[in-house]
């Protein structure tokens, strides 16, 4: 792998910082809207609604025609959908869950899947190294703006 020239590393450095703050903040706001689900649903809907995110990459892929899904793909998108369903009762009552838990679950969901979609089809030529450098960079940083003491605090000892 040769290194990256100078204008190279500013188009990785704006790329990545253009999937943060225009296509869902990656895993840092995939992470805040997490835990604001886990207040208001149990764990395990909250998990499952995070880890729809390969649903709605195929779901992205499908609508746009980028890529071709087979029958089988579209059969397990199908069966994911109809089993989330299930897990959530949404067909019955007494639900375990809020719509505001149901939207942050999901809004975790969306935005991890635009992250790996802005990976894929924008980031690939670049090396996964300097995306996540500045990946936690940035995140270093918005964390900082967002809760300033929890930096000092996390290297207390």
């Amino acid at each position: 792998m040769t290194p990256l020239s100078l204008p190279e590393l500013a188009a990785a450095c704006v790329a990545v910082t253009l999937g943060y703050t225009v296509f869902g903040f990656g895993g840092f706001g995939a992470n805040l809207a997490l835990y604001g689900a886990l207040s208001e649903v149990d764990a395990g809907i909250g998990s499952m609604l995070l880890f729809l995110n390969p649903v709605v990459v195929c779901l992205f892929f499908l609508v746009t025609g980028i890529r071709r899904l087979t029958k089988l793909n579209v059969a397990a998108l199908f069966a994911v959908l109809l089993g989330s369903a299930l897990v959530l009762n949404i067909f019955g009552t007494g639900h375990s869950w809020t719509p505001l838990g149901i939207f942050l679950g999901l809004l975790s969901c969306f935005s991890v899947a635009i992250f790996f979609l802005v990976l894929d089809l924008k980031l690939a030529k670049y090396p996964i190294t300097v995306i996540y450098f500045y990946d936690w960079l940035l995140a270093s940083f918005l964390m900082f703006v967002i809760r300033p003491g929890s930096v000092e605090s996390a290297f207390s000892l």
